[in-house]
């Protein structure tokens, strides 16, 4: 871990580097560190650590444990580009994937990705007719203590199956409910999950199906 972090310094010394490893942990680099504002005297949030050297600063590496909240919180904390560069940047992204041989993909969601602000970019490729990847997208809910009014909301604004063959809705998850997840890092043990997940999760699964809207939820262990 040391030769990585020296090594991504050394590439990129003023351009701040986020490393994903699947979710179970994350690798920034100094500049990373600095543009998210992590020091010796930032706390480990909730469910969450930031790994220190022996004088206590953080070393570069976040580590979920046990759940990747951690992961999806830093992230959200780094520079936005220009939309044209997000538009330029997808599209590299996406001819990469064609180079790799993926022509479709179902997005199940993800931590501080709000609908309709953060589809933006896919929206306007889309509107271009400038996929070259097939999209059918989840709505995942981003508000603990608040899903219900996430779903009711989008009830109300998105039809299911809207869209073309290249961007259609496809449902409502992965998260449901935040007390009806599990973690995604299988190092760590099989949680307990709170007494109020039924009463959580029953609310939201019944408005979906009265609204015969199709759900996924996040649950890799039982």
């Amino acid at each position: 871990d040391v030769y990585k972090r020296q090594e991504l310094n050394q590439i990129a010394p003023d351009t701040p580097v986020f490393l994903l490893h699947l979710y179970d942990r994350a690798l920034l680099n100094r500049a990373a560190l600095r543009v998210v504002g992590y020091t010796k005297d930032t706390p480990n949030p909730p469910g969450g650590e930031i790994q220190r050297d022996s004088n206590g600063d953080p070393t570069g590496m976040l580590i979920a444990r046990p759940n990747a909240m951690i992961l999806y919180s830093t992230l959200s904390k780094g520079p936005t580009l220009p939309l044209d560069y997000q538009v330029n940047s997808t599209r590299q992204f996406m001819r990469e994937l064609n180079r790799l041989g993926l022509t479709s993909a179902i997005d199940a969601g993800g931590g501080y990705q709000n609908y309709p602000d953060d589809y933006q970019v896919i929206q306007q490729l889309a509107d271009n007719d400038q996929l070259t990847v097939r999209i059918a997208y989840n709505l995942f809910t981003q508000k603990p203590k608040e899903e219900l009014a996430d779903f009711q909301q989008w009830t109300k604004t998105v039809t299911y199956g809207q869209g073309t063959d290249y961007l259609r809705h496809n449902g409502a998850g992965e998260m449901l409910a935040f007390s009806a997840a599990d973690f995604e890092d299988f190092l760590e043990p099989r949680p307990d999950l709170p007494p109020n997940m039924e009463a959580d999760l029953e609310p939201v699964v019944r408005h979906l199906v009265e609204h015969r809207w199709p759900f996924r939820l996040h649950a890799t262990y039982d």
